[in-house]
C-alpha cells in the first residue's frame, strides 16, 4: 500500500498536480509593484501654490497671487487624468466639476480649508492651461 500512495504522488506531481514551486511569488510580485508604481504616481509633480499639485512638466505663465497659470505642451484629457489621480492620493476633494466644452474643465477643489478655484482649458496645439485661483 505505501508503494501505491508513492506511486499516486508521483504521477501527480508529474501531471503538475503537487505543489507549486513558487506559491508565495504572484503574491510577492503584486506587492512590489503596487508598493513601486505609488511612489513613480506622485514624482511627476512639484508642490505649487498652496500646495497644489502642479505638472512638473508645467512653465509657469503668471504667478500674482492669488492668481497663478501654467502651461503644460501635453494635450488636456491627459493632464486632467493625471491632475484627478494627484489630487485625490494627496488628500483634495474636487467638490465640484464643471465641463463646460471638450477644452474646458472648471473645478472647485477643497483641502484643509482652503478652496482652490481650477480651469483646466486644451487648444488645438495640444498644450494645457492651469489656471488657479486660491482662496
Amino acid at each position: 500500500m505505501k508503494l501505491a500512495v508513492v506511486v499516486v504522488i508521483v504521477a501527480c506531481a508529474s501531471r503538475g498536480g503537487g505543489p507549486t514551486t513558487q506559491p508565495v511569488a504572484p503574491t510577492a510580485v503584486l506587492e512590489s509593484k503596487g508598493s513601486a508604481s505609488a511612489p513613480d504616481a506622485t514624482t511627476n509633480y512639484r508642490i505649487g501654490p498652496a500646495g497644489f499639485p502642479v505638472p512638473k512638466d508645467a512653465a509657469t505663465v503668471e504667478d500674482t497671487p492669488p492668481d497663478h497659470t501654467f502651461q503644460i505642451e501635453r494635450k488636456q484629457a491627459e493632464v486632467v487624468t493625471e491632475l484627478k489621480v494627484n489630487l485625490a492620493q494627496m488628500g483634495f476633494k474636487i467638490d465640484d466639476e464643471y465641463v463646460e466644452d471638450r477644452s474646458h474643465t472648471h473645478w472647485y477643489i477643497t483641502k484643509d480649508a482652503v478652496t482652490y478655484k481650477v480651469t483646466v482649458a486644451g487648444d488645438s496645439n495640444d498644450r494645457t492651461l492651469i489656471i488657479l485661483t486660491v482662496e
